[in-house]
């Protein structure tokens, strides 16, 4: 039982972090700063998984540099 509503928790709080960058990008896209094949939801994800991933990171000892390294290749990446 514990386990469940654990479970149910960090899905409740994974959700609601995606959705005000959700709500930014589609709106960025109507207003024509991503492209309009831009899906706001999938790219929420992705940053939210890369920032994730960079919070281990750091956790593992990965440095200011090594981090805004992974910053910068993730804007080359980011459509529009």
């Amino acid at each position: 039982m514990l386990r469940r509503r654990l479970k149910k928790s960090v899905i409740e709080k994974r959700r609601f972090g995606e959705r005000t960058p959700c709500e930014r990008f589609a709106r960025a896209r109507d207003e024509g700063d991503l492209l309009d094949d831009t899906d706001p939801a999938d790219l929420a994800r992705h940053v939210m998984t890369v920032s994730q991933g960079m919070a281990v990171q750091a956790v593992a000892g990965a440095g200011r540099d090594a981090l805004r390294a992974i910053v910068a290749m993730t804007s080359k990446a980011m459509p529009g």
